[in-house]
């Protein structure tokens, strides 16, 4: 079994106030834990409306699976022009 974390940091577009971002970031997650088989959470910069921080969790049975995962949520995230990612790292457990 391989645990995959991902944390990202993201720059969102017109987003001036909390509630904004909040309304994006819920639609964000929602369709992440939708479309693929992971967890996802805000997990830094809550008190900034045009920046996040989400991580992101990937169980599989090896290395393949979930790096095809991960490469999956970042397509996903790069064609969402609501935002852009400006920090990726990953870790492997």
């Amino acid at each position: 079994m391989l645990v995959a974390s991902m944390h990202l940091t993201l720059r969102l577009y017109d987003s001036h106030s909390l509630k904004e971002k909040r309304f994006v970031l819920q639609s964000v997650k929602k369709r992440l834990r939708n479309r693929f088989n992971l967890s996802v959470s805000e997990v830094g910069l809550n008190d900034r409306h045009a920046e996040a921080e989400l991580g992101l969790a990937v169980v599989a049975n090896g290395r393949k699976p979930v790096d095809r995962e991960l490469e999956a949520v970042m397509r996903f995230l790069d064609a969402d022009s609501r935002f852009e990612v400006v920090q990726r790292a990953v870790e492997y457990f």
